[in-house]
């Protein structure tokens, strides 16, 4: 997996019914095992019924309740394709780079229905937001890029345009020996890891990308000095985790018969998280920015949508 500057992976940090039935598009780096354990936790999450029981927590979340169908919707409007730990978007799959003169600017409802195409240190990646990386190297550099993924072509032009997430090699670990990767458990734990990818395509100027903080040098978590591991954000991707599961442990996984092991192991995945979130952590604007690409030669006329939600 090639590497970006330290604050683009600092990300590190789709639901999309097409006609073939599949909640993603998936490129061809993908295996087909994983393809298949992605689909069956998102029908899994999609036909559950969670109830929040505090105001806080659905402030955090951002949605407006923890039914399945909401928070598909929620990730279909950020995410929809995969790409797997090999894939290169600086080697094979880079197609070209544009630059721009007008700076990113907040984008409305209106604007959000993206493009899909283009003329047609001892710690284990879990998974990468990798379109929003790539928005984030391009703003760096003036430049709007456009790459290829699931043999189709991907304008950048938002952290969103693309929606474009990569497995990490640690997406699939066993969390408990004797628990499947099939496994109710599992399939809870990734369903956050897809919550907290899709969080990173929110956010605008200071706070484009909800990006992890740096932990200070004194954190009490040692491993983390230092390190792009920390939340900065109350309503960011490790804190929307961490209302996920505060939830799903008890009203998915215990009623669906994840074994003690299991749900013991998941309580301890939340508390990871919610250890990470610092003292100052603020809650930030979700609005998304973007290129307004109808001021950008050759991007066409963004297409209108009647509603987008939050």
């Amino acid at each position: 997996m090639r590497r970006l500057s330290n604050t683009v992976f600092a990300l590190v940090c789709l639901t999309w019914l097409s006609a073939c039935g599949s909640y993603y598009k998936y490129d061809s780096t993908v295996s087909g095992e994983q393809k298949s354990l992605i689909e069956k936790d998102m029908g899994r999450i999609e036909g559950t019924e969670m109830i929040a029981q505090n105001g806080d927590d659905l402030r955090t979340i951002q949605i407006a309740d923890l039914s399945g169908p909401s928070l598909i919707n929620w990730l279909q409007n950020r995410n929809r394709v995969v790409v797997g730990e090999d894939y290169d978007w600086l080697g094979s799959n880079f197609v070209t780079q544009q630059k721009v003169t007008s700076a990113p600017q907040l984008l409305t409802s209106a604007q959000l229905d993206f493009p899909s195409t283009v003329n047609a240190g001892g710690t284990v990646t879990v998974m990468v937001n990798l379109g929003a990386a790539i928005y984030l190297e391009g703003v760096k550099k003036n430049v709007v890029y456009t790459v290829t993924a699931a043999d189709t072509e991907w304008r950048v032009w938002s952290p969103r345009s693309a929606g474009m997430i990569q497995v990490g090699e640690g997406l699939f670990n066993l969390m408990v020996e004797s628990s499947p990767l099939d496994s109710w458990a599992h399939s809870v734990r990734r369903f956050s890891t897809y919550l907290h990818e899709a969080t990173h395509t929110d956010g605008n100027g200071d706070h484009r990308a909800f990006a992890h903080a740096s932990c200070p040098s004194t954190f009490y978590r040692t491993e983390f000095r230092d390190q792009y591991a920390c939340e900065g954000y109350l309503n960011g991707p490790y804190s929307r985790q961490v209302v996920f599961l505060k939830y799903a442990i008890p009203q998915v996984c215990a009623e669906k018969g994840c074994s003690s092991a299991e749900q013991d192991a998941l309580l301890k995945t939340m508390a990871d998280y919610d250890s990470r979130k610092l003292s100052t952590a603020v809650y930030a604007d979700p609005t998304p920015e973007g290129y307004n690409v109808g001021e950008i030669s050759e991007f066409g006329v963004m297409p209108q949508v009647s509603e987008v939600s939050w």
